[in-house]
């Protein structure tokens, strides 16, 4: 048996910006320096005029947005380890 799985994207056409987003701070992107080949989280606040925390170069590529708020849900999981 074979089951195929065809998702089916969504593209806005304008700028998706910190305020679109509930919790922004929960938001980053991925900064990669093309110069030393460190990566680091950027804010949306440094979006622009990122640098490198290596070796200070600008010459970054980003990617993003991302999640890098919290995974899991503290007390739920505290109530299941309780129950288990």
């Amino acid at each position: 048996c074979m089951l195929r799985v065809a998702p089916r994207a969504h593209h806005s056409r304008g700028r998706v910006s910190p305020s679109e987003f509930q919790l922004a701070e929960d938001y980053a992107f991925t900064g990669h320096c093309n110069e030393c080949t460190h990566s680091q989280v950027v804010p949306w606040t440094e979006l622009g005029r990122a640098t490198c925390g290596s070796c200070g170069s600008c010459n970054m590529s980003m990617n993003g947005p991302m999640w890098v708020g919290p995974l899991h849900d503290v007390p739920t999981l505290e109530a299941m380890a309780e129950l288990a």
